[in-house]
């Protein structure tokens, strides 16, 4: 069962991208970046959102695709596999954007 609606969902991927996901890289020198562990677990969460979501997950694609991509630079090699765990959520909610989100990856 789910706790949350179709919309809480929604807003829980934006406020989790935005408190943890979007942190990293530290931009400001008195910014403090999210440990890895965080990053691990924010991006595990959101991976189990998207599975829930389904095709809804198009309304968080805009906010996600992005910080996604920067997280899979990260040093560690943990949050590397949790943020391609991730995307292949996404890819598995929204097949349509395989494609692009392949693209965007093979860029790197």
């Amino acid at each position: 069962t789910r706790l949350l609606s179709e919309q809480g969902q929604m807003t829980a991927v934006r406020e989790l991208v935005t408190s943890f996901v979007k942190q990293w890289p530290a931009l400001m020198p008195n910014q403090v970046e999210p440990s890895k562990l965080s990053l691990v677990c924010a991006v595990n969460e959101i991976s189990g959102l998207l599975l829930d979501l389904g095709g809804a997950a198009s309304t968080v694609l805009d906010v996600l695709v992005d910080p996604l991509i920067t997280l899979l630079s990260h040093s560690s090699y943990t949050v590397q596999i949790a943020t391609a765990w991730c995307l292949r959520c996404l890819c598995f909610s929204l097949p349509v954007k395989l494609t692009e989100l392949i693209t965007r990856v093979l860029g790197l």
